[in-house]
């Protein structure tokens, strides 16, 4: 390993560690006529060159067609061929690249199989992953308050109370959102206690329930708004 001696730089005087160095730091480098002179020699280098996408095209030969081809002169050593077609067959008549079996004509295997071809387990059933065999089973009840919400005379009873309110929020005014909420006056849950509701066609049975008087609808922001100023969260 070179051995490491102190020096003193060339610009600024300052003693420091290195080896084959001239300057403690690049701004001195920067200072110094070193750059001046690399920076000299390359407008030198390229004073009067072309770009490369200037040049004037030359004229080559395709060695498998002859046919008269333009490129531009940095690939003058390398193209040989006017085409990737002239160069697989140029190689293939000379035994370097092996033929393809794939013949012009030849029908693929899967042409007109569009919607033929399914899923290997499109419409099966798996017994021993489902029901009371699945890691997600609670004993064959799902929550009361979510199977109201997901049935459809409480979307018909949404829809209603959008329909009434013309998709505005009655609370600021927001029109054609779509972040709006159909919420109850009187509380969902308080409704659910109030009737004793324990299942869902309980619910269903329900008048108060689906009444659109109850409704209004509001954006999420006046609807968190409003939950919060009620005594009972939903």
């Amino acid at each position: 390993m070179p051995k490491i001696y102190k020096r003193k730089c060339n610009i600024c005087g300052k003693q420091y560690k290195g080896r084959g160095k001239e300057f403690c730091s690049r701004e001195c480098y920067n200072k110094s006529d070193n750059l001046k002179i690399r920076l000299r020699k390359m407008w030198e280098k390229t004073r009067g060159s072309i770009p490369w996408n200037k040049q004037e095209k030359i004229k080559k030969n395709c060695l498998f067609c002859n046919k008269e081809y333009f490129i531009l002169p940095r690939k003058k050593n390398r193209s040989k061929y006017c085409s990737q077609s002239c160069k697989a067959k140029y190689l293939v008549a000379n035994g370097t690249l092996k033929q393809t079996r794939f013949e012009k004509g030849l029908i693929p295997w899967n042409k007109d199989t569009k919607g033929v071809c399914k899923a290997w387990n499109k419409g099966r059933k798996f017994p021993e992953f489902s029901g009371a065999n699945s890691a997600s089973w609670r004993g064959g009840k799902s929550d009361l308050y979510e199977q109201i919400r997901k049935c459809l005379d409480y979307k018909q009873w949404r829809t209603s109370v959008f329909e009434r309110d013309n998709y505005t929020c009655q609370g600021c005014g927001q029109e054609k959102s779509g972040n709006i909420v159909a919420h109850h006056k009187n509380p969902f849950i308080v409704i659910i206690r109030k009737h004793n509701i324990k299942t869902l066609e309980g619910a269903i049975n329900c008048n108060e329930l689906w009444d659109t008087k109850n409704g209004i609808t509001l954006c999420v922001k006046c609807h968190k708004f409003e939950h919060h100023n009620e005594e009972i969260i939903i």
